[in-house]
C-alpha cells in the first residue's frame, strides 16, 4: 500500500471515530506539502468543519493527534491555518 492510500484510510477512519462523518475515500484529498512547510503530506479540514463544528485549525489539530496515537507510520504533525501537514 503506498502512502497516499494509507493516509486515506487513516484520515477516513479517524474522522469516523471522532466526528462520526462518513466520507468516501475519494472526499480526501492530499497534497504534497510545500516546501515551506514542514510535512510529506497536506489534507484541507475546511470540508470536514460543518460536521465537526470546530474551526479548520481545532479539527486539524484533533486529527493529527488521532492520527499519530492510532498509526505508527505517522511520526508527527503540525496546523497551519486549517491545513493539516503529515510527517511519515
Amino acid at each position: 500500500m503506498n502512502a497516499e492510500n494509507l493516509l486515506t484510510t487513516a484520515i477516513t477512519e479517524s474522522l469516523t471515530k471522532l466526528y462520526s462523518i462518513s466520507v468516501s475515500p475519494e472526499q480526501v484529498v492530499l497534497q504534497k506539502t510545500r516546501k515551506e512547510f514542514e510535512g510529506d503530506f497536506t489534507l484541507v479540514t475546511f470540508p470536514f468543519v460543518k460536521q465537526s463544528k470546530k474551526s479548520p485549525e481545532l479539527t486539524g489539530q484533533d486529527l493529527g493527534q488521532y492520527l499519530i496515537d492510532n498509526n505508527k507510520d505517522i511520526s508527527k504533525f503540525n496546523v497551519v491555518k486549517g491545513f493539516l501537514n503529515l510527517s511519515l
